[in-house]
């Protein structure tokens, strides 16, 4: 008999052939979803520099962060308060907001405008994201014990259950994202 080896090993086991190849495949995949996703939350939720769009009558076409000239610079600074981000000179909340591009460009937060009074909104997503990833690092040992068929069916058993509870709240919520 042959020793112990990984060479021996691998030359009973035989070639990477193309079944190995499909397998390798589809773990990579899992991976890759992983790090896209880890990804996408760091920089899909990175709040960008921001601050209250001028109102059409003052400037009508205020869709930049950094002044064009000098006298849009001036109706900034008349405009706007230098303490704060999210309200105007008359200490109003701001409705619409012109957000710095240059570093991210376009994110989640801006479109969901997650930040003054929605700030909040952002830390429940990162919330609702830790406690999807926690799950499922606890279901992996779990599902080793009592098996993994056993596993998913309980976890769709779960979604289901979440699934139309938060269906039945709905209907009773303002569907926007901006409220």
């Amino acid at each position: 008999m042959d020793e112990l080896t990984l060479e021996n090993v691998l030359r009973r086991c035989g070639d990477f052939g193309r079944y190995q190849w499909i397998h390798f495949f589809f773990l990579c995949i899992i991976n890759f979803s992983s790090g896209i996703t880890g990804f996408y939350y760091v920089f899909g939720l990175a709040e960008p520099a921001f601050r209250c769009r001028l109102p059409s009558n003052i400037w009508s076409d205020d869709d930049q962060y950094k002044s064009i000239n000098a006298n849009h610079q001036a109706l900034i600074d008349a405009y706007l308060l230098p303490s704060s981000k999210c309200e105007n000179i008359n200490g109003t909340s701001c409705q619409n907001f012109v957000y710095d591009r240059s570093v991210y460009g376009r994110t989640f937060t801006e479109e969901a405008n997650f930040i003054c009074s929605n700030a909040m909104k952002k830390t429940w997503l990162s919330t609702v994201y830790q406690i999807g990833t926690f799950t499922v690092l606890v279901t992996g040992p779990i599902s080793d014990r009592i098996g993994r068929r056993r596993i998913l069916q309980i976890l769709s058993l779960g979604l289901y259950i979440i699934t139309g509870i938060t269906q039945v709240l709905l209907q009773f919520v303002k569907m926007d994202v901006n409220t």
